[in-house]
């Protein structure tokens, strides 16, 4: 909310300074200022969703831990070639 905010008030302040000042190479600056906060605040969006594409495990999840805890079942047998697959931000699939 305070990013949309923000990017507003950038470009009504960009177009003030070009109606009083004409200086017009503020719009790409205040453009690029705008694509730049934009791809930092959603940065970690895209790299969790680019992982969950190409079926990675999210990073939130410790696998080491999770074999661990499925050792620990009885009747569970984990073997070394688990692959283990994302259907969520939370959730994750293994399969031998």
């Amino acid at each position: 909310m305070l990013a949309d905010t923000l990017v507003s008030v950038g470009v009504v302040v960009a177009g003030i300074v070009i109606h009083f000042t004409d200086w017009y190479f503020i719009d790409p600056i205040i453009g690029i200022a705008i694509a730049i906060m934009i791809g930092w605040s959603t940065w970690s969006l895209l790299s969790e969703s680019f992982r969950l594409s190409i079926d990675a495990v999210p990073e939130s999840i410790d696998m080491k831990r999770l074999e661990e805890a499925l050792q620990a079942v009885e009747g569970v047998a984990v073997e070394a070639e688990t692959e283990h697959c994302a259907c969520s931000d939370k959730d994750i699939i293994a399969n031998e």
